[in-house]
């Protein structure tokens, strides 16, 4: 068994994926954070939301690139559901949330 099919690899980037981000969520704890959000266009013309979490750790700014979203516009209202979703499946709260 070599796990060369497509599909064992997709499985283990997003099991890697999900452990990283994981261990993100671990490092910020209890503590505020900042989140950013761009937007952009892929090769396909398929509109993807970046996210990057920003907090502080032992006096300094940590930057932590959380990974690509796709979403349906460009609208706020797109870009919010995305962000909710996001912090739901992560246990993250909204109060923590700073800027």
């Amino acid at each position: 068994m070599k796990l060369t099919s497509p599909d064992i690899h997709k499985d283990i980037s997003s099991s890697i994926s999900t452990e990283n981000i994981n261990a993100i969520i671990r490092d910020i704890g209890d503590s505020l954070f900042v989140i950013l959000v761009d937007e952009s266009c892929d090769m396909s013309l398929k509109e993807q939301m970046a996210i990057v979490l920003l907090y502080v750790d032992k006096g300094h700014v940590i930057e932590r690139f959380i990974g690509i979203v796709h979403v349906t516009d460009t609208k706020y209202s797109s870009f919010k559901l995305a962000v909710d979703d996001f912090f739901l499946r992560h246990g993250l709260s909204i109060f923590k949330l700073q800027g």
